[in-house]
């Protein structure tokens, strides 16, 4: 009853354990980075202005050794550092709008690599704070500070409403922004009331309007839009690569392996279609493309297992990361108990043994796995699920033919023997 495969277990073990590392790294950065950009903050607001170019020094350091690991073959952690890179952009937005009066360009904003969406984040997050700044000049009686907030924050708005920005953080910061401007608009005039001197209707300079590069952010613009218009394509053609891989499982449970394989050279059409996409923008490896290829990788494990009785090796599909190998892996399982079950039904009890033989496995292996994917967790609890309804089928027809079952081997993820080595059956 073995039947071994090429798993390549022991190699993601190892993987899984060096990604858990430098993740760890990358955490311990971003948190470092947290708490010195919250002391900025601190100091700016205070109008500590050498302290705070210090500890920004200090957060950019921290960003740029972060950066430094995720260029070392571990694009999938850089998402990890969003946050903390807009925490450092709104920072040292503050600090050169205290300098200058003006927005920072993205163009000359830092020395590390900051993309489009992290730069507008940290503007929207710097104009949350002018409220507070404002308050304080005012207290002051600096009146005139108070309303270059008020005309920057009309020039950045008067921009970011030009942006199409999908449901996410963005769009809900985006939100905001028209409450900042209108809590500056209050504070200017309640100045007003005490001081008619101060004129809170104040028209927008030239000068002003020039503190905000039109033409950069027509790009960013321009930009965003562009990767809207990848992503709507890859989920719109990731439709068809999920279609085709459960329309080919479909036809391989009715034993039409012609219509599968047709189906499946769908599915690997429309996958090559995408790859230069996602290529473009990492980001859009996850979610619906993903997803997709997760069904791909059950249809191809599937129609793969029915033929030789082994299971696909992730080497020999296509570029597909490890957690989608996994929970195709784990779906896969799904598909082998209602393979059992039908086999269950003519009473051909060595197969379905062998099916719970290979299940067992599988799950066996996913428990020495640590620092699992996102979402294996939950696909683990299917497949002791679809493994426990196999132990009670087994157990039914041990009841139902009055004998024994004979035990299983477990070879189904064991790495392939070197070749010219004695199998077990020449060795006994």
């Amino acid at each position: 009853y073995q039947r071994r495969v090429h798993g390549g277990f022991q190699d993601l073990r190892a993987e899984l354990e060096d990604s858990h590392a430098n993740r760890e790294r990358v955490l311990q950065k971003k948190h470092a980075i947290s708490q010195l950009t919250d002391r900025v903050g601190h100091h700016v607001q205070q109008g500590e202005r050498k302290d705070a170019e210090f500890l920004l020094r200090q957060a950019v350091e921290c960003a740029v050794d972060a950066l430094a690991i995720t260029d070392q073959g571990h694009g999938d952690l850089r998402s990890l550092l969003a946050t903390a890179m807009e925490s450092i952009q709104s920072c040292a937005l503050f600090q050169h709008f205290l300098a200058t009066g003006n927005l920072q360009p993205k163009c000359s904003a830092l020395v590390m690599a900051i993309d489009s969406n992290e730069y507008l984040g940290g503007v929207m997050d710097f104009l949350a704070e002018l409220p507070r700044y404002a308050l304080r000049r005012t207290a002051l009686g600096d009146v005139r500070s108070v309303v270059l907030c008020r005309a920057l924050t009309e020039a950045v708005q008067a921009q970011l409403v030009l942006f199409d920005f999908r449901n996410g953080p963005l769009r809900r910061r985006f939100d905001g922004v028209k409450y900042t401007l209108k809590r500056l608009e209050d504070i200017l005039y309640e100045a007003s009331l005490l001081n008619s001197a101060a004129d809170p209707c104040e028209p927008m300079d030239t000068e002003t309007l020039a503190a905000v590069n039109l033409e950069e952010f027509a790009s960013m613009r321009a930009e965003i839009e562009a990767h809207d218009e990848r992503r709507d394509a890859i989920i719109k053609r990731a439709r068809d690569i999920t279609k085709h891989s459960k329309h080919a499982i479909y036809s391989l449970h009715r034993c039409n392996r012609e219509e599968a394989d047709q189906r499946i050279a769908e599915a690997e059409k429309a996958a090559d279609e995408l790859l230069p996409l996602v290529e473009l923008d990492p980001d859009l490896k996850s979610g619906s493309f993903a997803a997709a290829m997760e069904e791909y990788a059950e249809a191809v494990t599937w129609r793969h297992y029915l033929v030789t009785g082994q299971i696909l090796p992730k080497r020999a599909m296509r570029d597909v990361s490890w957690a989608v190998y996994l929970g195709g892996l784990a779906d896969f399982s799904g598909e082998l108990g209602r393979y059992a079950i039908a086999k269950a039904t003519k009473r051909e009890v060595d197969e379905v043994a062998q099916c719970h033989a290979v299940m067992h496995q599988i799950y066996s292996e996913f428990l020495l796995l640590q620092h699992l994917p996102k979402g294996i967790h939950s696909k683990m609890v299917s497949v002791r699920e679809n493994m426990k309804k196999l132990e009670s089928v087994l157990y039914d027809l041990a009841m139902s033919s009055g004998r024994r079952l004979r035990p299983v081997a477990s070879a189904a993820l064991d790495e392939a023997p070197p070749k010219g080595a004695a199998s077990d059956d020449e060795r006994d």
